[in-house]
């Protein structure tokens, strides 16, 4: 019995040296870092002064809070890659493209602007920020835009902040949970298991691959997080709220990013047959909610530009985001958002 406990504590210990190494190694890889990073620390946030346009909060401003004067009319932007502007310079993104837009509509408003958006942020998420920060930049009003992976990035950074399933251990071995939840939903058809020890479906983008009714739960646990954030702004903000849908690509116009590199991975089918059920929740939710909400479906539907986005790459380049900011400014004029302040 002596003999095989000393086998037994050996292959402990050094199980404990591998994973331990695992652990320091993986957080350098560069890459895969992120993720790591992310199962250990789900609001994962700019760091402050990252870039030349990232001010002390983490945000990407130019510009600090105390800048954002009362007085002044302020608008800050909630979201994602898609708010942020992933690959496009600060002035491309969709806050700032809508920022000139409403200083050249009205020039004698002092309007500032706020990107409050960074690359998997998620309604939750962008919630926990807007709490911690919000007030500084004193806004007169919340734009909230909705991309499709919003869904799933919520009910994953849930179950991380939530320490459920498989993130008991996550925030001591996020590289070791990680490995394991790769493994579980590249190699197996276990929708269910998944969901249990990693609070979402094996497919990040479950909502494109089935009808609405399979992944209706899906978005009214997101819908929590934007009532509550529309809740949070009328409330402890006094400002007025608006959210918008984005569309991707393959949602319009399939021959837009032919080397999508999402699509080529199988992270969803581009199109599918289920490609459009997100559309059909928005329109219903559209009838049930107290605040404006728009989706931007038909604008690139409709749209005679010949690229909305990076051949290899779903997000909006310059003209999609010029597309969108232009289609979000003009609902917020329908909105009368611009004719008094708070």
């Amino acid at each position: 019995m002596k003999k095989y406990l000393k086998v037994f504590l050996y292959i402990i210990f050094l199980l404990a040296v591998v994973i331990t190494a695992l652990e320091i190694f993986a957080r350098h890889i560069p890459g895969w870092n992120q993720w790591v990073n992310i199962v250990g620390n789900p609001d994962h946030r700019i760091p402050p002064h990252s870039a030349k346009d990232i001010n002390s909060d983490g945000i990407r401003s130019r510009f600090e809070a105390d800048e954002f004067r009362e007085e002044d009319f302020n608008i800050i932007f909630l979201g994602d890659s898609f708010t942020y502007g992933l690959w496009l310079q600060d002035h491309e993104a969709i806050p700032q493209v809508f920022e000139k837009l409403a200083r050249e509509r009205y020039p004698n408003q002092k309007i500032h602007v706020a990107n409050f958006g960074w690359v998997s942020s998620s309604p939750l998420l962008s919630l926990r920020l807007l709490k911690d920060i919000g007030k500084k930049y004193h806004p007169d009003l919340i734009i909230q835009i909705i991309d499709m992976t919003d869904v799933g990035d919520d009910m994953y950074y849930d179950a991380i902040l939530e320490h459920r399933g498989i993130y008991v251990i996550g925030q001591y071995m996020p590289t070791l949970t990680l490995l394991l939840q790769k493994a579980i939903r590249e190699h197996t058809q276990w929708d269910r298991v998944s969901q249990w020890l990693f609070g979402l479906p094996r497919k990040h983008y479950f909502i494109l691959e089935q009808p609405i009714e399979k992944s209706a739960y899906g978005f009214d646990f997101m819908k929590s997080h934007i009532d509550e954030t529309y809740v949070y702004t009328k409330d402890e903000l006094s400002a007025k709220y608006m959210m918008f849908v984005i569309p991707r690509y393959f949602q319009y116009r399939p021959s837009e990013s032919p080397d999508d590199w999402e699509a080529k991975a199988g992270e969803y089918s581009a199109p599918g047959p289920y490609s459009m059920e997100p559309f059909k929740y928005f329109e219903k939710m559209k009838k049930e909610v107290p605040y404006p909400l728009y989706s931007r479906l038909l604008d690139f539907k409709s749209t005679t530009l010949k690229q909305t986005v990076f051949p290899n790459d779903a997000h909006l380049n310059n003209d999609g985001a010029n597309l969108a900011a232009q289609a979000i400014f003009n609902d917020c004029e329908k909105e009368n958002c611009f004719s008094a302040k708070k």
